[in-house]
């Protein structure tokens, strides 16, 4: 008996649609395979502590109790472990604390890493990492959209991302504010925009309550610690160093 040949890989545009098609349709079964599966019962004490603690804004709590689950109990491959890697995630990212946020998405089972709001959080965390500001508004609006949608498998999982995102965001943005204070005395109106993800016509009364001035001839914001900062750096000239790295790397991939 002969071997049959190997099949040939698609190179047609129609087949290569087919089988994107295809993979999109064992990814979203392989998904509703998951989410059908019972949730174990130790998670139904730590889910309620949970929301709770973020209805409270309470993040370290929401992070203690996450990484005690996490550190105490076996990697099942259980869908309901999103349950409490989501929001760890989300609470390393509002910390800025990336390292243990891409070591708890990688220890994930692969069935889970498939999923499509894992690789949406996996997503919006590498796009924090790289600092590519816009695709953090981005990706953080396309993970509350599909967690909000109404064919969106559980409604606790949804609680959970939806009450933490806006927090994150906020941290995110007001670290920004704080690192674009440090490293320029002068940010056109554009630039900006990109960097906080507001429209131009919301950014000005944003930039103003947080002690920004605004120059309408020239279209350019005055960051409110600009007229201090050969004090702040005497003070912390390593720490501005590395802030300015940060943000000038960061004006590069958006100029480019």
């Amino acid at each position: 008996m002969t071997n049959a040949p190997p099949t040939p890989p698609p190179t047609s545009p129609r087949e290569l649609q087919d089988e994107a098609r295809s993979n999109v349709m064992d990814i979203a079964g392989a998904a509703q395979q998951l989410h059908s599966q019972p949730r174990p019962e130790l998670y139904a004490t730590v889910i309620p502590t949970l929301k709770a603690a973020i209805s409270n804004h309470d993040h370290q709590h929401v992070l203690n109790v996450a990484e005690h689950f996490v550190l105490n109990t076996t990697v099942d491959r259980s869908v309901a472990r999103l349950l409490i890697v989501a929001p760890l995630v989300l609470e390393y990212l509002i910390k800025d604390d990336l390292q243990p946020a891409r070591f708890v998405l990688s220890k994930l089972p692969e069935p889970l890493q498939a999923l499509p709001v894992t690789r949406h959080l996996s997503d919006l965390l590498l796009s924090t990492v790289n600092r590519e500001h816009a695709k953090v508004y981005n990706k953080s609006a396309e993970l509350a959209s599909i967690v909000s949608a109404p064919d969106f498998p559980d409604r606790d999982l949804a609680e959970l991302i939806t009450g933490l995102l806006p927090d994150f965001i906020n941290a995110f943005r007001d670290r920004t504010f704080q690192l674009l204070s440090k490293a320029y005395t002068t940010l056109s109106l554009p630039l900006v925009s990109i960097y906080l993800g507001f429209p131009e016509e919301q950014l000005i009364s944003v930039a103003q309550c947080n002690g920004w001035s605004y120059n309408p001839t020239s279209q350019t914001f005055q960051p409110k610690v600009a007229h201090d900062r050969s004090t702040r750096q005497s003070n912390s000239g390593s720490s501005n160093l590395t802030t300015f790295e940060i943000v000038a790397d960061s004006v590069a991939q958006l100029e480019a």
